[in-house]
């Protein structure tokens, strides 16, 4: 029998190298791609990149010093071994996410994917609300918005890469469970769940405007549930959302719903909330409190008009643990998906950058 012929993988026509970059939408394909040969991820620092990655959900393993990546398309996880102490993470964000010591409120902007760390500016102890923060980068401008909340204020601080201080805006608003969201240069701010969505000039910090709830969302007949749902505001697409969770802690994934409106601009009212039941060809990702959005436009394999999201489910084996789920738009049906998570995690686009 013939020998097999060896082939070098590093020898490779440079135009079929870059056949292979241009395929692969998922992160890990392409981490992988850089680790074949020398020759390959030359080519992989000297060609353009592939296809805007998906985004990716991450948790982190609370006893040991490792990072999980999960994708919803591809079905797999990617680990890393990383110390990040005690510090908390919060999203979601285009390319990194934002780590912050509760003792110090010494922030950073964290890649999760090639582990680089930005210092950002400290904030005063007495000014930081004893909650969860939220990060959002303004792309193209190099402005990063942060905010908290405390259920009776909305604190929001934002400054440029490089500053060594923060600009600050305090709304004395019900936040607990209302969305935030930066939009067309305003703060866009649900006062309340239910209530009215304020629109903030940063520069005066003055409310420019508020714009009445929607007049046609459906209620739970549970008053009690309706008080613990979400109200998140989302920019998508060139539009801006505002997607309303119903409470299901104690529900079946199938029996998870929401409710989106888009932001209409038009009209004898002025702004107002607009019932849709098509995302097109956009997914969204949220987390507890926040959420980005997503096309799948040129992406094989993968289907628009839905939202990604995690919720906390009872196993008896294993007790509560967080599930990854997917809402289909069109059909008002949510299915689980096969990852368990440590945590419910948040949503960052991966960025080799």
């Amino acid at each position: 029998m013939a020998e097999m012929e060896y082939r070098d993988w590093a020898s490779i026509s440079p135009d079929l190298i870059l056949l292979v970059l241009k395929n692969p939408p998922d992160i890990g394909d392409f981490i992988r791609f850089h680790a074949v040969c020398t020759a390959w991820r030359s080519a992989a620092l000297h060609s353009p990149l592939p296809t805007p990655f998906l985004p990716l959900l991450f948790d982190r393993c609370s006893k040991k010093c490792c990072i999980h990546l999960h994708s919803p398309f591809a079905g797999n996880s990617h680990s890393f071994h990383y110390q990040l102490s005690k510090k908390r993470v919060s999203g979601p964000s285009h390319g990194e996410l934002l780590t912050y010591d509760q003792k110090t409120f010494r922030f950073c902007l964290f890649n999760p994917v090639t582990h680089k760390e930005m210092n950002l500016p400290p904030l005063q102890r007495d000014s930081c609300p004893e909650s969860s923060f939220h990060l959002e980068l303004i792309e193209n401008r190099g402005i990063v918005v942060v905010s908290a909340a405390d259920g009776r204020n909305l604190h929001i601080w934002s400054c440029r890469i490089g500053d060594e201080t923060w600009s600050q805006i305090k709304l004395h608003v019900r936040t607990e469970g209302a969305g935030n969201a930066h939009f067309k240069g305003m703060y866009y701010v649900n006062i309340s769940l239910n209530g009215p969505t304020a629109v903030i000039d940063p520069s005066s910090r003055n409310i420019r405007s508020m714009i009445p709830p929607p007049k046609d969302r459906i209620f739970h007949h549970e008053d009690w549930k309706n008080n613990k749902a979400t109200d998140y505001l989302v920019v998508s697409d060139g539009k801006l959302l505002r997607i309303f969770r119903f409470y299901d802690l104690l529900d079946s994934v199938e029996n998870c719903r929401f409710e989106i409106h888009r932001l209409d601009f038009g009209g004898k009212e002025g702004f107002n909330w607009v019932k849709t039941g098509d995302l097109g060809d956009q997914m969204l990702f949220l987390d507890k409190l926040h959420g980005i959005s997503k096309s799948c436009e040129g992406i094989k394999g993968v289907r628009g008009n839905c939202i990604y999201f995690t919720k906390y489910r009872y196993f008896e084996d294993i007790g509560w643990s967080a599930v990854l789920c997917r809402f289909d738009v069109g059909k008002g049906e949510a299915e689980a998906l096969p990852c368990f998570l440590e945590s419910t995690g948040s949503w960052v686009v991966p960025s080799l950058v």
